[in-house]
C-alpha cells in the first residue's frame, strides 16, 4: 500500500502488486487500476468495453463523465481524442486529489472537474442554456456498487436531456445489485424506447448500456463494422468484438428492431 486516507464516506486505499497501481474504497473490490509500465491502457475491461460509445460516435467533441474513479477513462479519452472537451462530476474531493498524484489524469484546460454530486450536477445543468453533449458516460460506483440515485430515472431522463441528436450515453452496470439493475433496464425502455443496446462484458460481473439520442439501424451497424477498422488504426481495443457481442447480446430483439428502425 503507498496511500490510505481516510475520509467521511470511505477509506482510500492506492495499492502497487505486480505491476498494478489500484484504487481501492475497500478490500473486496477495485476501482480503478493502471498499468505501471503503460499509464494510458484500459486494464479494467469494462473500462474498454465503455469506448464502444465511440463505435456510433468515433469523434466527439464534447463529453460529460459521471463518476471518476482513478480517471482511467478520462485520460484515455482526453489523449486519443484532442479536440475533445471533457466534464466529468465527481462528489470526493480526496478521490480527485487521488487521481491527479497517483493515476497521473492529466490537468488541462480541456478538462474540468466539478466537485459536486451527480444528481445535483444534472438537474443544475438543465436549467441553464448549454451546449449540449454528444457523449455522456456514466460509472458511479462507491464500495456497494452503483450509487443509486445516480442509476435513477430522473438522472437517465436528465442526461437525455442533455444529450445531442445524434449522440451516445455509455452505462456501466453492475450484476450484483439486481433490483437496481432491472430498475436502470425499464427506465432506459421508457426513456430511449426502441434506442438503446446491452453489451455485456464478458468474464465479469459488469454489462454497458449504450442508449442513443436518435433511433439507430442496420446502415449504423454496418458502419461500426468500419469504424472498428478505423478505430482500430488509433485504439488498440477490442473494437470487432464490441460489435460481435452488440449483435449477440441483442438478437432476436436486437434484429427486430434495426428492421423496424430501418422503416421508422
Amino acid at each position: 500500500m503507498i496511500y490510505r486516507r481516510e475520509t467521511g464516506r470511505h477509506p482510500i486505499e492506492v495499492i502497487d502488486h505486480d505491476g498494478f497501481r489500484s484504487l481501492h474504497f475497500d478490500r473486496h473490490s477495485v476501482q480503478s487500476r493502471m498499468a505501471l509500465d503503460d499509464p494510458l491502457a484500459l486494464v479494467l475491461p469494462y473500462t474498454r468495453f465503455l469506448m464502444a460509445s465511440l463505435l456510433f460516435l468515433p469523434s466527439p467533441t464534447r463529453a460529460l463523465m459521471i463518476g471518476l474513479g482513478g480517471g482511467s477513462v478520462a485520460k484515455y479519452l482526453l489523449h486519443h481524442l484532442p479536440a475533445l472537451g471533457l466534464d466529468v462530476v465527481e462528489p470526493d474531493p480526496q478521490v480527485i486529489w487521488t487521481s491527479h498524484e497517483f493515476f497521473y489524469l492529466p490537468r488541462t484546460e480541456r478538462l474540468s472537474i466539478h466537485k459536486d454530486d451527480g444528481c445535483h450536477f444534472i438537474r443544475a445543468a438543465q436549467k441553464r442554456p448549454a451546449w449540449p453533449y454528444d457523449l455522456v458516460l456514466i460509472d458511479a460506483f462507491d464500495e456497494a456498487g452503483m450509487v443509486a440515485p445516480v442509476y435513477g430515472r430522473s438522472m437517465i431522463s436528465g442526461c437525455h436531456a442533455l444529450l445531442e441528436t445524434g449522440g451516445v450515453i455509455g452505462i456501466n452496470l453492475g450484476k450484483s445489485n439486481k433490483a437496481l439493475r432491472s430498475q436502470v433496464l425499464t427506465s432506459l425502455d421508457a426513456v430511449f424506447p426502441r434506442s438503446w443496446l446491452r453489451l455485456p462484458v464478458p468474464h465479469t460481473r459488469n454489462e454497458i448500456a449504450l442508449a442513443f439520442g436518435r433511433r439507430t439501424g442496420w446502415r449504423d451497424l454496418e458502419s461500426c463494422r468500419r469504424r472498428a477498422v478505423s478505430l482500430g488504426e488509433r485504439m488498440s481495443l477490442e473494437w470487432d468484438q464490441f460489435v460481435d457481442t452488440l449483435i449477440q447480446a441483442n438478437k432476436p430483439p436486437f434484429w427486430r428492431r434495426l428492421w423496424s428502425w430501418e422503416g421508422a
